[in-house]
């Protein structure tokens, strides 16, 4: 329902206006709009005037809001790759159109960082398929995502080495440690709901895939939680469905509000803007189009757990003075932290939200692990959290020591942490990206263990970090 002011002026205030409501051709007053509002009208989930409270109960209200936020905009463009709701969204038609897209993607890469740029430029029927790495999260419809991709990939002629159930830190562990592929694919929902699956794609390189979405003919249509897109003739056009969420949010104060039309653009500027992807109506010719090599590609399972939890051990130390608590929504992280435990006789314990106990005379550090296990959150024994910028300037000194070969990187505003490395397989003298935070967890633990004292540290103990 679109809003139109009489006299064409928004001087005559929403009172004066008339609105007209989705598959209708004559506008109905404001008493109308507000009673067809009440009773649901089954235009009203489509209206950008459905905002409107007056009249509704706040437990309606409620409903509302819970109902709103749960809504899915579409198919979105993460930063490693998409992200949408399983079936309603993501089917699997766009899912293998996407993987064909994002497989040619990886080849065209690929040729390009080994120099073949004229490969590059025409990849596809008469380019020869490349090899990449593939995984999936615990999501329970994860594998059946993941059995699509995985086909969808073989038969546009790319070889694919089967990881199975990983994180992404593991999987880009194998992907840094496996020669001659050209990247990764991970089915995951991670930062979205349940009801959410996606795909994250990496280059060789670990990095986020660039794609060329014209290939397949996607439009990228960057929008907002309500922002506004152009206003003509008194009609009221937006781009998304969320334009008033924060003024339903408000009832929460118990304040019964009247939208405006300056209300409504200062709520729909301070939403945050998002990409959304904008499928053809034809994807079986597309999806042919974009074959990176006549014959389809190989399947091979790999075992791979094993040789990374290897690998993650590490760079723990056997025992540690300080406790290190890790709290995970993942099945596969809470064992590897069991596993961590009997690695470092009991200094690693896989947290539990009913157990808030230490033991006495060790002080406690928490560490929350992301859906996303390269990120995660540390927390001191009085439950603040700590800034990365202080865990850096912590681990220098220790790094400078014992690690030579190892530094530690920190992004402020995202409060991210990563490691690089200078013998990593294949460097070269070329740092090695390791985006884990379990691995910057063990070198936290390395410290203490080494004896590390507040002298190297500006009297600061990392056993009992707080928040400054």
């Amino acid at each position: 329902m679109a809003g139109v002011t009489d006299g064409g002026s928004e001087a005559s205030g929403v009172s004066s206006a008339s609105f007209l409501c989705p598959g209708d051709s004559v506008p109905v007053t404001r008493s109308v709009h507000l009673g067809r509002l009440n009773a649901a009208w089954p235009g009203c989930d489509q209206c950008v005037w459905r905002y409107h409270t007056e009249g509704l109960s706040e437990r309606t209200c409620f409903d509302l809001e819970a109902v709103r936020e749960h809504r899915p905009l579409g198919v979105m463009r993460s930063e490693y790759g998409v992200r949408g709701q399983w079936l309603n969204e993501l089917d699997s038609m766009r899912l293998t159109l996407l993987s064909a897209l994002f497989c040619r993607t990886l080849v065209a890469n690929g040729m390009q960082f080994s120099g073949d740029a004229e490969s590059a430029g025409t990849a596809g029927a008469n380019a020869a398929g490349g090899t990449i790495l593939t995984g999936f999260d615990h999501r329970s419809f994860s594998p059946e995502v993941y059995s699509i991709i995985t086909r969808a990939a073989a038969r546009s002629g790319i070889s694919v080495i089967d990881c199975g159930r990983t994180t992404h830190a593991s999987l880009l562990f194998s992907l840094r440690n496996t020669a001659g592929v050209c990247g990764a694919m991970h089915v995951t929902g991670a930062g979205q709901r349940t009801s959410w699956t996606g795909l994250d794609v990496f280059d060789g390189g670990s990095e986020s895939a660039a794609v060329n979405w014209g290939l397949a003919e996607i439009q990228l249509q960057q929008v907002g939680s309500g922002r506004r897109t152009a206003v003509t003739d008194g009609w009221e056009l937006f781009s998304a469905d969320s334009e008033m969420v924060g003024r339903l949010r408000e009832f929460r104060g118990r304040q019964r509000l009247q939208a405006t039309d300056e209300s409504v653009r200062e709520t729909a500027d301070a939403q945050t803007r998002a990409l959304l992807l904008r499928f053809p109506g034809e994807i079986l010719p597309l999806t042919e189009q974009l074959r990176c090599g006549r014959n389809s590609g190989k399947h091979e399972v790999v075992e791979l757990e094993s040789d990374y939890r290897n690998w993650l051990k590490q760079w723990f130390p056997t025992q540690s003075r300080t406790v290190l608590r890790i709290y995970s929504s993942d099945p596969l992280v809470r064992e590897r932290a069991v596993f961590l435990g009997d690695v470092t006789s009991g200094a690693v314990r896989c947290g539990s939200r009913d157990d808030g106990s230490d033991e006495p005379g060790k002080s406690g550090l928490s560490l929350f692990v992301s859906e996303d296990d390269r990120w995660g959150t540390f927390v001191d024994a009085g439950g603040a959290g700590v800034p990365v910028e202080r865990i850096v300037r912590q681990l220098v000194p220790h790094l400078a020591d014992c690690r030579r070969h190892v530094a530690v990187h920190h992004d402020t505003p995202t409060q991210r942490i990563w490691l690089s490395d200078l013998t990593g397989p294949g460097s070269a003298g070329q740092r090695t990206e390791i985006c884990d935070v379990l691995a910057v967890a063990g070198l936290i633990l390395d410290s203490t263990a080494a004896g590390w004292n507040s002298r190297r540290t500006e009297g600061i103990n990392l056993q009992n970090i707080r928040h400054q």
